[in-house]
């Protein structure tokens, strides 16, 4: 049984949306301690210990990406694309209080859902890159962060502050580290699971989404440092948290 795509409520209109991605930069941006962040990415320590540093957004309009419904039920939305993903974290995702949404066509068969409630964006095909006019629909971007935007402007934010939007390798102890949380699934019976991103794939979407978001009134913030999107306004920590 098909089912009814969700309209996305304007629940932050005219306010400021922080985006939580995978980078390594996030939990360094807040001061987390290099070894703390080595055993998260170790799966030594659960990613929930970062939650005490990332206090300043526990009252902000927040969407986290993937993984980041680890760190703790501040996050407002949490945002997936892939359904691989879903599937290896449906344990996880069992405890989660945030709202979950995904752009992923297997949500349009409600049986996908698995009594875990969520919300199904249909995904635009009109566009490949950008942001939806449709109220029911988000641009999938050809990843989690570019959609991610695309909920955020739905949501009515008029300002989105990016963290952790690398879309670069970081290292750890001379180590290659994708996401700051470390292994993308927690399962790898699949071993298309866990190859690099294709980090150049990836940054296409953002200069059309700035075009968008132009045209909408919307402004963008990377709080990313080393961020290879080169697209955004670049801010600091103080900067991002007084927008």
């Amino acid at each position: 049984m098909k089912v009814n795509p969700w309209k996305i409520p304007r629940l932050w209109e005219g306010g400021t949306a922080f985006i939580i991605g995978g980078g390594l930069s996030m939990p360094r941006l807040f001061g987390v301690p290099e070894k703390l962040i080595k055993k998260v990415c170790d799966q030594q320590e659960p990613a929930s210990v970062y939650s005490d540093y990332y206090k300043p957004l526990h009252d902000r309009h927040v969407i986290g990406i993937n993984n980041a419904y680890k760190l703790g039920s501040w996050i407002d939305f949490l945002l997936f694309v892939d359904g691989s993903w879903f599937q290896a974290h449906l344990k996880g995702l069992e405890r989660v209080k945030s709202v979950k949404v995904s752009c992923c066509n297997k949500f349009e068969e409600s049986q996908y859902k698995q009594g875990l409630h969520v919300k199904y964006a249909a995904r635009d095909q009109s566009k490949k890159y950008g942001l939806s006019d449709a109220k029911r629909k988000l641009v999938w971007n050809g990843n989690g962060g570019g959609a991610a935007i695309d909920l955020a402007v739905h949501l009515g934010a008029l300002n989105i502050v990016l963290f952790g939007l690398d879309m670069k390798s970081g290292q750890i102890s001379g180590k290659e580290v994708s996401h700051w949380h470390g292994a993308h699934y927690e399962k790898f019976k699949d071993p298309q699971m866990i190859k690099r991103p294709n980090y150049n794939k990836h940054l296409q979407c953002f200069k059309p989404i700035k075009r968008d978001a132009k045209a909408k009134c919307v402004r963008i913030y990377n709080c990313s440092p080393d961020s290879a999107i080169d697209c955004f306004e670049k801010v600091s920590l103080e900067e991002a948290l007084k927008i």
